[in-house]
């Protein structure tokens, strides 16, 4: 869902999920103080290549081990 703004000569669409996150962060930003947060690394996707399926079994062995 999306907040529709009218300024002087334009129209704002706000995504009302990023507003939020934007409103968590800015209070986090305050309750720090001058201290510098420090963020945190993004999970990397897990790329496996299933060409056939007598690969597949060895690929689920894979998964269960992560």
């Amino acid at each position: 869902m999306y907040i529709v703004v009218q300024g002087q000569d334009s129209l704002y669409y706000i995504d009302q999920h990023a507003l939020a996150e934007r409103i968590v962060f800015e209070k986090l930003r305050k309750a720090a103080k001058g201290e510098q947060l420090i963020p945190e690394p993004l999970l990397q996707p897990i790329i496996l290549e299933i060409a056939q399926r007598a690969d597949l079994e060895e690929k689920f062995e894979q998964l269960k081990k992560l």
